[in-house]
């Protein structure tokens, strides 16, 4: 067979040009073995005695070690308090806490002092009696501090004023000459809190005030003007500056705008516009 300057001998032989594809098939799915070599390095591990100790049982001072954790983390997860006896010179504990209106801005501050009273109350193992001033009950009751610290968990600011002075007669009325006064103020003088103040004092309870910075503010006077309002806004101390944000909402709760209200160092009263 020739082709142009070539010539084949065996023409036939060509024909094996077509099982190339099938040949290159065949050698993708089972590629040829690879050729072994032995690592000379490997015949020098081979040859080493290999020794190893395994323990019967666990070390006892791992076991112990073991142990101790698992005690102390099942000790830490119980909230172990520290008890100490009661000393016959130990009272019992009324807790007045004013919930009202001008307690809000500040009622983390003060649910704080109170939980530290009551928690260490706790230690002490005194009961307290809870008396919020706008909620007051009908008679003072002591009850452990781990139940009145549940109590004061639930406990929340209300929209209303407190009554210091029914809640002033309530103690007095009820005696508890053994009993320590401890007051939560707002730091608000509604104008009937002499007598609390009084009888605080006499029992030599303690009095608890929020810093001035976060007193409580209260509105003055609203007036219209040609763009809009004026409202004036009153503190009860004026150590320091402070800025606020007033927010006029609609029945829906809208925001309808907002203004800056900025008291100067010093000064009880500021404008809002």
């Amino acid at each position: 067979m020739t082709l142009g300057p070539l010539t084949f001998l065996h023409p036939l032989a060509l024909w094996g040009l077509l099982a190339l594809p099938l040949i290159w098939w065949v050698l993708k799915i089972t590629p040829p073995k690879p050729v072994r070599h032995i690592f000379p390095p490997l015949r020098l591990l081979k040859d080493i005695k290999r020794e190893e100790d395994t323990p019967n049982a666990t070390p006892w001072w791992l076991l112990v070690f073991r142990l101790g954790l698992g005690a102390l983390l099942a000790l830490a997860l119980a909230g172990p308090v520290l008890f100490k006896p009661k000393a016959p010179t130990d009272k019992d504990i009324v807790l007045i806490i004013d919930n009202g209106w001008a307690g809000a801005e500040n009622w983390g501050q003060i649910h704080k002092e109170a939980e530290v009273i009551i928690r260490q109350a706790i230690s002490d193992q005194r009961k307290i009696a809870l008396l919020p001033t706008t909620h007051l009950p009908e008679k003072v009751e002591f009850i452990p501090a781990r139940q009145a610290l549940k109590a004061l968990q639930a406990l929340q600011p209300s929209p209303l004023e407190p009554d210091r002075q029914q809640a002033a007669r309530l103690i007095a009325t009820s005696g508890l000459p053994g009993a320590e006064l401890d007051w939560l103020s707002d730091g608000v003088d509604y104008g009937a809190s002499k007598e609390l103040m009084a009888l605080i004092h006499k029992r030599g309870g303690r009095q608890y005030r929020p810093i001035s910075e976060h007193t409580a503010i209260f509105p003055g006077k609203t007036s219209e003007t040609a763009d809009g309002f004026t409202s004036t806004w009153h503190r009860l101390e004026g150590k320091g500056a402070r800025h606020l944000t007033l927010s006029a909402v609609d029945g829906k709760g809208l925001v309808l705008g907002n203004a800056a209200l900025d008291f100067a160092p010093g000064a009880k009263s500021a404008e809002a516009r």
